[in-house]
């Protein structure tokens, strides 16, 4: 019997749960995910969507591979520029009634130290720079000489970006870092995604480099 295979028709019902091709434009409407929300850094929303492209175009899972692989190599070296991983976040209220050391919490510190003043209802935006720190210097704010970035927070945060667009189609975090392995193990890769992810471990701040 002629036409699409049961198999592939399946994998396109899920890709089209993920996102839809918008009728005669190559643009994607993209429902729920990283690249929708406004809290969510420059460099992850444009990978996801290079991701979302790749998996548009093969139908398979493992295309986004390499575009991930990419990604985090460029986050490992330095090579990501502060204002493409500034996040943005809504004050839901004043510093002192957050009962929790977030990085809202950290941020809006640091804003009080600055004699500054973000009030409920009114977004902050940072960089995170040692996301195991529960203090202040959790992050630097947007404005100031940010030298630094937490490599594996932000890697963290990519694996779940590409999670949200490959769980329609069976795959979990865990299956993602475990695909990783197996690539860097090919091609002799210089640092592991799985331990941080699943198990994570401290890692060194990288100092940024130009764009």
């Amino acid at each position: 019997m002629g036409g699409v295979p049961a198999p592939a028709r399946e994998r396109r019902r899920r890709v089209d749960e993920v996102f839809r091709e918008v009728a005669g434009e190559a643009e994607f409407k993209i429902r729920g995910i990283e690249a929708r929300q406004r809290s969510t850094p420059e460099f992850i929303e444009d990978v996801q969507r290079e991701c979302l492209d790749h998996l548009d175009t093969t139908q398979s899972p493992k295309a986004v591979f390499g575009c991930l692989e990419r990604a985090i190599l460029k986050y490992h070296a330095g090579e990501v520029a502060m204002e493409r991983l500034v996040e943005r976040n809504l004050v839901s209220e004043p510093l002192e009634g957050y009962t929790q050391n977030t990085q809202n919490v950290a941020a809006l510190k640091r804003v009080r130290d600055q004699d500054l003043a973000v009030h409920p209802g009114q977004d902050i935006e940072y960089v995170v720079v040692d996301d195991e720190k529960s203090s202040r210097d959790r992050v630097d704010l947007a404005h100031e000489a940010v030298e630094t970035y937490d490599p594996s927070y932000y890697e963290t945060q990519l694996v779940r970006a590409v999670e949200s667009i490959l769980s329609p189609l069976g795959w979990d975090r865990t299956d993602i870092c475990r695909e990783l392995a197996e690539t860097r193990a090919i091609s002799d890769g210089i640092h592991s995604c799985p331990e941080r992810v699943i198990c994570p471990q401290k890692s060194l701040a990288v100092p940024l480099h130009s764009p």
